[in-house]
């Protein structure tokens, strides 16, 4: 009983929190009315199940490359080339992820173009704050202009 409480309580607090973020989003799009009730519930529950699969699927791929980098002992003969092309599929999630966010949230058609920039904007200034202060580095880097270099992560895919 206290798990299924915990459960239905966690599911409120989330659509609520997507509502927020909905509301916040028509403002900047100067969208007026909100949808129905079931159209919340339906495309939230896919965003809530997507983004967070593409996020997954992400780190998966980023710590198989790391893995297989350090040890080259599983028999597996990776060229660089493909080392680099899995290494670029993290970015292309996260940037996947981000533009799914931006064009099903808010309440009104958003334009390919805008979405797609904020989500590269969005998804490397993600991305390298991952690699600064996640479990890529064990000890934070000192250059504090790092943050901010938004498109640090695409010059990373070519190589």
């Amino acid at each position: 009983i206290v798990m299924g409480v915990g459960i239905l309580l966690l599911i409120w607090v989330i659509i609520n929190l997507m509502g927020n973020i909905e509301t916040v989003f028509n403002q900047i799009w100067q969208q007026k009315t909100d949808r129905t009730a079931v159209r919340k519930v339906t495309d939230y529950l896919s965003i809530l199940i997507m983004v967070p699969l593409f996020l997954a699927i992400s780190s998966s791929i980023e710590i198989f490359s790391q893995t297989v980098v350090k040890n080259s002992s599983f028999g597996l003969d990776i060229s660089q080339t493909l080392m680099q092309w899995i290494h670029c599929t993290r970015y292309l999630l996260i940037y996947v992820a981000f533009f799914l966010v931006y064009i099903v949230v808010p309440n009104t058609k958003v334009k390919f173009f805008n979405a797609f920039i904020a989500s590269l904007v969005a998804g490397s200034n993600g991305s390298t704050s991952t690699d600064r202060y996640g479990f890529r580095n064990t000890t934070p880097s000192t250059d504090l202009s790092q943050p901010f270099l938004s498109f640090s992560s695409l010059s990373r895919c070519r190589g």
